[in-house]
């Protein structure tokens, strides 16, 4: 028994020693891949690491193993489920530790303070960016630590804060700058600098800092052109030119821009700055053409924008897939074995009385249904071409006071555009006696708002949404305004008499009133759950001098319609 023991302990420690050497190399072809920035999916393999790692490896390896799988939750497009593995990686490091990875444990909170720029998150942004430059100090990192400096510089242009931009290009001026091992990469953080300089009207500062980027940032040829993707510059140059009242040079550089830089924002930004400058040269048939052409290009920029964010917001969605399909599974298991027989019963009551409503009315309400829905189509469209003209007569409205010369013909254009709308306006004002004669015949056969909202459209339209993760359309939001003003007139009746305008605030109250969860509402208005659970809070408080959640706010709406 003596010899058996001490061999077994042998023989097991060996068996432990070759597994954590196997997990070691797993751990680092993982990260070469990391590092040769290929695509990581294998969210299993890094997931096996990182709970290996939790209870047989280094705080280190610990760090390292999150990281990666914060990495592969982000290339998954997972975002948030990023977000808590590179938490976890920071929560692993042991920094009172001589043999800490100060390097590992920067770019942990440099993925988190991309994370949060990209979600407009930027008071987060900036505390990761600050723990991004601390730890790359201390880890001798002085390219991150730089790095850092512009990072910061990014967020503060998104804030509007020029003067935190400038102390920081000051600072590596003075502090990188001016030593040649740095020189090359500081320098190409000062075209950041040149519009708040510009915006400060300190020119002769920005001068400075233009002739050093273009001296030594190295992203030039021989002929002074700025390499692909940086176009941008060229608008600061043209900015600075006509700040100093040098339009002829502002010109040269503001179409090089255009003529160079073939992407919306760049050619949004050139044709916006050329109808300026034209203002100022007196030239308002090119001052037009120039603004019109950037109002074509905002709206592109726009919808580019819009793309951006739903795939943001998806991103959003998808993070709790891995980690909640097996709780809810079982969940949604016990509950169904608990209520099989009792929806068993409800169903065949449930279906014999509404088979029995339904196969009564259906023949005399289906045509009326028809011409509802088609009416209420028309309506829409008509208030979305009522909204479009709109839009035009606002914007040769501007124009028109800018271009003196065209008062004439945008007053002209004007008048026809009033005129359109006007007909459009009298043939909304039918449609809408029409729906209010079908509400009121609705009204009258004693239907709840669930039956009108069920007999609708836009039920079909929002369950398929909410079953999808989607954000409702314009044509969906339109539809919902109406569908509320006809079968909630006691909500919408409090909404106004207690002031309350904000388009967000009353579709959470109508869409509360639906019985939707905040999840389903948040996505549907594409906005953030906290954002919503704000809202009720702030619509409880209005409505009712109460405090509380969502749940008591749909509690007051509903006993409200049942009030009235």
């Amino acid at each position: 028994m003596t010899f058996i023991m001490p061999v077994a302990a042998l023989l097991l420690a060996a068996c432990t020693g070759s597994h954590h050497a196997r997990m070691q190399q797993e751990l680092a072809v993982l990260q070469a891949m990391n590092q040769a920035n290929s695509l990581l999916t294998n969210d299993s393999l890094a997931q096996a690491l990182a709970d290996w790692f939790d209870d047989h490896g280094t705080p280190n390896e610990q760090m390292e193993a999150h990281y990666l799988l914060g990495r592969t939750h982000a290339d998954r497009g997972e975002a948030p489920a990023a977000l808590a593995a590179y938490h976890d990686a920071a929560d692993r490091a042991d920094t009172t530790a001589a043999d800490c990875d100060y390097r590992q444990l920067c770019r942990v909170y440099a993925q988190m303070a991309g994370i949060f720029y990209q979600q407009n998150l930027l008071k987060d942004n900036l505390e990761c960016l600050q723990h991004y430059i601390e730890y790359g100090w201390r880890g001798k990192d002085t390219a991150s630590a730089i790095n850092g400096y512009g990072h910061k510089m990014s967020t503060f242009d998104r804030l509007q804060m020029h003067d935190s931009i400038i102390s920081i290009g000051d600072y590596l001026y003075e502090q990188f700058y001016k030593e040649k091992a740095y020189k090359r990469m500081a320098s190409r953080y000062f075209a950041a600098v040149i519009p708040s300089l510009l915006h400060k009207g300190m020119n002769e500062r920005a001068r400075l800092f233009i002739d050093i980027y273009e001296k030594e940032s190295g992203y030039f040829d021989s002929l002074g052109n700025i390499v692909r993707g940086r176009e941008v510059f060229y608008n600061c140059k043209a900015r600075y030119f006509e700040a100093v009242n040098r339009l002829d040079s502002a010109e040269y550089y503001l179409r090089k821009e255009l003529t160079s830089g073939k992407d919306y924002i760049n050619q949004n930004m050139a044709s916006k700055y050329l109808s300026r400058l034209f203002l100022k040269t007196n030239m308002p048939d090119s001052a037009a053409k120039y603004a019109i052409y950037s109002y074509d290009m905002n709206d592109s920029l726009y919808a580019q924008m819009a793309t951006a964010e739903v795939e943001k917001a998806q991103n959003m969605y998808n993070y709790t897939r891995h980690k909640e399909q097996a709780i809810h599974e079982k969940e949604r298991a016990d509950r169904e074995q608990g209520r099989f027989r009792v929806l068993v019963v409800l169903l065949v009551i449930g279906g014999a009385v509404l088979f029995f409503m339904v196969w009564k009315k259906k023949k005399e309400r289906e045509a009326e249904r028809r011409e509802y829905e088609e009416n209420r189509r028309m309506l829409v469209r008509l208030q979305e071409e009522k909204k479009s003209l709109m839009a035009v007569v606002t914007n040769y409205e501007n124009l028109n006071s800018e271009l003196e010369g065209s008062m004439e013909i945008f007053k002209a254009n004007a008048a026809k555009l009033n005129e359109i709308i006007g007909r459009k306006s009298e043939e909304i004002k039918q449609l809408e006696e029409k729906v209010e004669r079908y509400s009121r015949s609705m009204d009258a056969a004693g239907d709840t708002v669930e039956t009108h909202y069920k007999a609708s459209g836009l039920y079909e339209a929002l369950e398929s949404k909410v079953r999808k993760g989607m954000r409702m359309t314009d044509e969906d939001l339109t539809a919902l305004d109406i569908f509320a003003k006809e079968h909630m007139p006691a909500l919408c009746s409090l909404l106004m008499s207690n002031g309350v305008d904000d388009e967000k605030k009353c579709r959470t109250c109508f869409l509360f009133r639906l019985h939707l969860n905040v999840k389903d509402v948040s996505n549907l208005l594409g906005v953030t759950s906290p954002y919503i659970s704000q809202i009720s809070k702030d619509m409880l408080n209005s409505l009712f001098s109460e405090t509380g959640s969502s749940k008591e706010l749909k509690k007051k709406l509903e006993y409200l319609d049942k009030a009235t």
